[in-house]
């Protein structure tokens, strides 16, 4: 599953998804501790394991306010080869955005929204020509960037401290077609696409290739993977037996110096301000 919430220094809140249904009560505690009040949520594409806490708040509200639900609907044209309880995502997601108790924006390319010191640009959208693809290639991709205080620098491990801002990455479940083409777009954009963190397409296999995460070049790799899938063991099964291609991603972010952060064990912290890592527990 997937779900983050990102904090500014004032309050401000920014969700991106949020996991399965059965993190409902996990994601509204988590708000709750940080305020009760989610002022952007970001909906990256209508997989389960990323939109199942949100249409869960659909047919059960729960003590927390939304000031805005953004998302990219799938193309009118838009089939998939997927099976068919996957393809009943799109349809129970249209549902739930159709009784949204929250205002709902759709995103376009170039939206930009601001929280405080934090600017999130949105750069690419669902493809109205990906006509047959699996649904995680609808997947949202956008910027975050966090500008620091004129007067504040950043502690950076192993570097000076710096006062430039801190840039993160996030490509839900991107596939490596989308990923390409999510290249092509930004060749006009030299640089657009660098940044300090990465969130892992797809939850680190069988997403963008690697010539994605080398165009970002990231100090910071985040992944929303769980155990079993970190270490590509199936239940039961030899170390590093499956069929997934964690190790292989892994690899690559290792040969770009990025550092993991995962959440195999509980919540995890990380501050823009000093690069730190930290668990969470309520």
């Amino acid at each position: 599953m997937m779900g983050y919430l990102l904090v500014t220094e004032q309050g401000r809140m920014i969700a991106v998804d949020g996991g399965t249904e059965g993190d409902t009560r996990a994601f509204v505690e988590l708000v709750q501790h940080f305020g009760g009040y989610i002022d952007l949520w970001i909906l990256t594409h209508p997989h389960s394991d990323h939109v199942g806490v949100f249409w869960s708040l659909m047919d059960t509200p729960a003590p927390i306010a939304v000031d805005c639900v953004c998302y990219s609907p799938a193309p009118a044209s838009f089939d998939t080869v997927e099976d068919t309880d996957r393809k009943g995502d799109i349809k129970r997601f249209q549902e739930a955005v159709g009784h949204c108790g929250y205002p709902v924006r759709i995103l376009t390319p170039g939206d930009l929204f601001i929280q405080d010191q934090v600017e999130i640009e949105i750069l690419r959208v669902a493809d109205a020509r990906c006509r047959k693809d699996y649904i995680n290639n609808l997947s949202v991709v956008f910027k975050v960037t966090e500008k620091f205080k004129e007067n504040a620098k950043r502690r950076i491990p192993g570097e000076t401290e710096k006062q430039s801002p801190f840039t993160m990455i996030f490509l839900g479940d991107l596939g490596w077609t989308q990923g390409d083409r999510l290249l092509e777009c930004c060749s006009d954009r030299p640089g657009i696409l660098r940044a300090d963190a990465v969130q892992m397409a797809h939850h680190g296999q069988w997403g963008v290739e690697e010539n994605v995460y080398q165009a970002i070049g990231p100090r910071w790799s985040f992944w929303p993977t769980p155990d079993w899938l970190w270490t590509n063991t199936p239940k039961g099964a030899e170390h590093g037996s499956g069929p997934w291609r964690t190790l292989e991603t892994r690899g690559w972010m290792e040969r770009l110096g990025a550092c993991p952060v995962t959440s195999l064990e509980s919540h995890t912290i990380f501050d823009t301000g000093d690069e730190t890592v930290r668990k969470l527990v309520l």
